[in-house]
């Protein structure tokens, strides 16, 4: 996310009581809509987390550490894929897997709701 949000800020819209305004925002408030359709707890942490990813990209404020980390963190997801899953992401069937990622990564650190009833599976039955 910390790839993704330094590159976004690349694209200044301007400023909100003077705190800059860039695509990364725009992005986070966009996916956090999403997020809370499928589960408010995890969306209120996704929120947060987000928020403070998105703080320190600002602080950084250095777009080519972003790509860079950008590039190690699809090294590390295609590894961690190809080794120990031994299949392919889920986003290439259906690209919504991208957003559903990281909210299932949260929900497995801090064990929010069952794996019954991840969040994949309510995004399932909202598409369904």
């Amino acid at each position: 996310m910390f790839g993704i949000f330094s590159l976004l800020q690349l694209l200044r819209l301007g400023l909100i009581a003077g705190i800059p305004l860039t695509a990364a925002e725009i992005f986070i408030a966009i996916v956090a809509v999403y997020y809370f359709t499928l589960d408010a707890k995890l969306a209120a942490g996704m929120l947060v987390s987000s928020a403070i990813i998105d703080a320190v990209a600002h602080a950084v404020d250095d777009w080519r550490i972003g790509l860079g980390v950008f590039i190690i963190g699809w090294i590390f997801q295609g590894i961690g894929h190809a080794v120990y899953e031994k299949r392919s992401p889920a986003f290439l069937k259906n690209l919504l897997h991208l957003l559903v990622g990281p909210i299932f990564l949260l929900n497995e650190a801090l064990h929010i709701r069952e794996m019954g009833d991840s969040p994949q599976r309510t995004a399932q039955q909202i598409r369904n």
